[in-house]
């Protein structure tokens, strides 16, 4: 019985590899002994079979691993040309917005246009001239100290023309006019600088040094 499931193996195995692909009689040849050392050997046929089937299992294992790899890349391939295809259209629907025109700022100090506007006048005169100090716009603000509600003019870039423009101001009568320092945005007294204080021990506060 095991010698008639033999040579049918072989029978049909030869069958397969004869349908598959032409041969030679050189091929024919070589196959006939070698399914004859089968014939003589089950159990080194019985390997090779197992072998075979082995090696088809494991490939087809892979094929199928790399099938769904396939699969998964080409639905993130969809994935992203689609997530193109939408940047394309938002990148058209940008292009195709109109660019927004910015009004442009008034120039400080400039009279507008259009409507009623007020100016205060401190002085007119006809030699005393101060206009070099707001060749760059100056601004007028109000500062709480201590309290205190300082009217400044700001900014200058130099102490040399903050004293210039403070000699200018008492010139006009304002006597109390002096220069304040301020450092990284913080007003920093120089009660050193001070005659009035020369020597002395400097007060510890703007109304400490009014005598408030």
């Amino acid at each position: 019985m095991k010698k008639l499931v033999l040579l049918l193996s072989v029978f049909a195995l030869t069958i397969q590899l004869s349908s598959a692909t032409p041969i030679d009689k050189a091929e024919k040849k070589r196959i006939k002994k070698e399914l004859k050392g089968y014939k003589k050997n089950p159990e080194q046929y019985k390997a090779m079979i197992t072998n075979y089937k082995t090696t088809i299992a494991s490939n087809d294992s892979t094929i199928d691993v790399t099938r769904k790899e396939m699969l998964s890349l080409n639905t993130q391939m969809v994935e992203q040309q689609q997530k193109l295809a939408k940047l394309d259209q938002e990148l058209q629907e940008c292009k195709n917005k109109p660019v927004p025109v910015c009004p442009t700022p008034p120039t400080p100090g400039a009279i507008p246009a259009t409507g009623s506007v007020y100016k205060v006048q401190f002085g007119l005169y006809e030699k005393f001239d101060i206009s070099g100090y707001f060749e760059v716009p100056k601004f007028i603000g109000v500062e709480k100290v201590d309290n205190l509600n300082a009217y400044v003019v700001s900014y200058f870039d130099t102490e040399e023309q903050a004293q210039k423009f403070k000699a200018d101001l008492r010139k006009l009568g304002l006597r109390d006019a002096f220069v304040s320092k301020y450092t990284d945005g913080a007003r920093v007294y120089e009660w050193g600088k001070n005659p009035k204080y020369k020597g002395k021990k400097a007060p510890a506060s703007l109304n400490e040094a009014l005598g408030k």
